[in-house]
Order: C-alpha cells, then structure tokens, then sequence
C-alpha cells in the first residue's frame, strides 16, 4: 500500500538552514538505550559476519558475503556511523595509536645521508667525519686502519675527478686529525675503465696528497680482467713516489710469478684470498689450495725482505702465518694483519696485539655501500652465505 506521508522538500542553495547533525554524536544524550558494546563497536557496513542482536551482545557466523542493502544503509543512519568504517563518529572517535614507523621517524632526522639503522656492520657509515670516528676508536684499541670510499666502474670523467678531491680531502682530514691510517683506491673508481692517461692522471694527483701529508697510498686489486694494468699504474707511480702499495691475490695462478718480478726492500703487498669469480684455468677453486698458496705467497715475500699484508679472516690460515712468522724468524716490523672492518674475530685480533704484531682494519665507506654489496654479491654468490653467517656471529 502506498504511504500518502507528504515527501520532504529536498534542500536548495537558498535554503539557509544548517543540516540536522548526527541525532546520536552525543553519546550522553541517546533518545534509546543503545547497549555501550554497540557504541564502542558499532556495525560495520559491509560485513555480512557481524550480527547484532536486540539485547547488545554480538556473534560472529560464517556467512557468504552479499550486497549492502537498504536496511543496511538506514542502520547506519539512525546509529550516526558512516558506511564502511568499523570506528565511531569523528567526534568521539579516539586518536589512532602511531605505528611504529612514525614513532621511529619522529625520534630520527630524514636526512638521506644518515646511515640507517639496518646498515650491514662492515659499512662505516656514509660521510668522512663518520669514518674518521670510527678510526679513532680503532687507533684507541691499538688498531691502524686503511679507508676506503665505496664504488667502482665509474664511467663519467667529472665523477672520476670529484672523487678523486675526496680522497684528497681525506688525507687532509687524516692529517687533520692525527690518526693512524692510510688510504686504499680501486682504479676503476678514478678511471681506469675509461683510459688509462686518466686514471694516472688521477692516481697522480693522490701521490703528491700522500706526499704532503707523508702517507701511504695502497691501489686495490680488482678482477684478473685488470691485474695488469694495476700492475702497470704501481710502476708508473713508483717511479716519482716509493710509498705506494698493491694486492695480490691467493686464488689467482700467476700471483707467485708476480711477486717474484716485483719484491723488493721496498715492496709493499696485501695478499688477499681473492673474491671476485674467476676461471678455473686461471685461478684456484679448492679453498684449501687457494689457503696454500697464501702460504707459500707469504713465505716469498718474507723470503724477499717485502712488506707483508697478510688479509684474511680465516682463523686457522691466520695460526698458520703466525707459525710461519715465527719459523722464519722474521721480523715483526716487515708484515703485519689485516681484516675487514666489522667482521667477528672470536678475540683473535686482540691476541693478536696482545703479541707484539700489528694488526690493520680495512674501513670501507659511502653511500654507494647498497650497489657495492649488489655487486659483489652478483660477481659470486657465495659471498651471502659468508655475510649472512658473519651477521649473526658473535665478536
């Protein structure tokens, strides 16, 4: 039966009375008794699950779910609750709790040049007065250090000079500070893999830095791919500055034949194990081959009367150079120790000290740390495993 209720006019843009407000906002002045379980959890438009029964108390059942309908719609009219939220009227509702994220951003600064809190422990932060700390607390302990700004394979000559001037600047900051550290630069980082006039160019504006600041200047090793052609940018830059340096690599075949071409009294090598993926017919694959020609790397060059760095995190080759050492009675000041920063040593490096040797850590740092670690990690994937493990190590 049709209703004969007269229909109420609908609202014009001349119509100067304000609209009716919500007619229970006010909790206090319910015209009906609404159970108080109905108004902290009113029903939710839209959730087939929620039943509300006459007396307040609430079930759940597994229906299937169904289209809002129309006494759907009127519920949430009458009961001031706007379809689809399970809260309250915005005039009673409570503030929502900040998450956890909002409460650790409004603690810390946005600055992007911070490093974040989940920085994986070898990395020593992102700008040089970071490293510089670092550096100072490793020099409190008995530790020297070598830094290292992130990244390689630079391919835009600007770049190469900018940095370039950082590293300049670090030694003056270096200098600055009176700690106890030198410098380690990838060539690929200044140059080398757009020419060669460029890299020197480069590496020869940080020898004459080193110079000034009586310091030490190391060129790393990179992939077989450039082994010689750090070899040839050691010998340029030997010719007009004596302190520099070079590493040699365990795995790789021809590393004996390399020292034997180049040590001297003033030859001054790391050798390293080795971590980029190389060839079989060029590098061992057998860690324990690779651990044995450490040794017999290690003995020729202190046969040589060369300044061996001996890098390595391996606890037992570590016993076995010091062994070593110790057979060939040789002196202390020729060789020293040498680890990356932030790796678990078990107490070995303190021994270490405690014994008279002298023990450096490499400290890498920049903010191209992500790219880097991506890139060591696409170069051989065993490297994970080796970081994953050394993460939840204890020191």
């Amino acid at each position: 039966m049709r209703s004969t209720r007269p229909r109420k006019a609908a609202a014009t843009a001349s119509d100067d009375r304000s609209p009716e407000p919500y007619p229970y906002a006010d909790r206090a002045a319910l015209p009906i008794y609404v159970p108080s379980s109905f108004r902290r959890y009113p029903p939710s438009f839209g959730n087939p699950r929620r039943v509300d029964r006459p007396d307040g108390r609430h079930r759940r059942r597994a229906l299937a779910r169904r289209e809002p309908t129309a006494s759907d719609a009127s519920l949430h009219r009458r009961s001031g609750h706007s379809p689809g939220r399970r809260s309250g009227p915005a005039e009673v509702r409570a503030p929502p709790r900040p998450s956890g994220r909002a409460k650790w951003q409004a603690g810390h600064s946005r600055d992007r040049r911070r490093p974040r809190r989940w920085s994986i422990p070898n990395i020593a932060g992102h700008r040089p007065e970071e490293v510089i700390d670092i550096v100072k607390n490793l020099n409190s302990q008995g530790f020297s250090a070598t830094i290292d700004i992130l990244g390689e394979h630079i391919n835009s000559q600007e770049k190469t000079f900018s940095v370039t001037k950082e590293y300049s600047q670090l030694y003056d900051d270096i200098a600055k500070n009176s700690v106890d550290s030198n410098i380690s630069v990838k060539p690929t980082h200044i140059g080398l893999d757009i020419s060669m006039n460029l890299v020197l160019e480069n590496f020869k504006k940080l020898t004459e830095k080193a110079s000034e600041c009586s310091n030490f200047l190391r060129i790393d090793m990179e992939s077989s791919k450039n082994t010689d052609s750090t070899f040839e940018i050691y010998k340029d830059l030997y010719k007009t500055y004596p302190k520099v340096g070079v590493v040699l690599q365990a795995y790789l075949k021809r590393s004996i034949a390399d020292i034997e071409e180049l040590a001297g009294p003033d030859f001054n090598a790391r050798i390293c194990k080795g971590i980029y993926k190389e060839d079989k017919n060029i590098a061992y694959q057998n860690p324990k081959d690779i651990s044995k020609n450490f040794l017999a790397m290690a003995k020729l060059m202190l046969a040589k009367n060369s300044y061996a760095c001996f890098a390595t995190h391996d606890l037992q080759l570590i016993d076995d150079l010091v062994l070593l050492t110790k057979e060939m009675d040789a002196d202390p000041s020729k060789f020293e120790f040498q680890v990356l920063y932030g790796v678990p040593m078990k107490g070995r490096l303190e021994k270490l000290l405690n014994s008279g040797y002298k023990v450096r850590v490499y400290v890498p740092y920049g903010p191209d740390w992500y790219e880097y670690s991506l890139r060591r990690l696409k170069e051989n994937p065993n490297i994970a495993g080796y970081v994953i493990k050394n993460l939840f190590a204890k020191k």
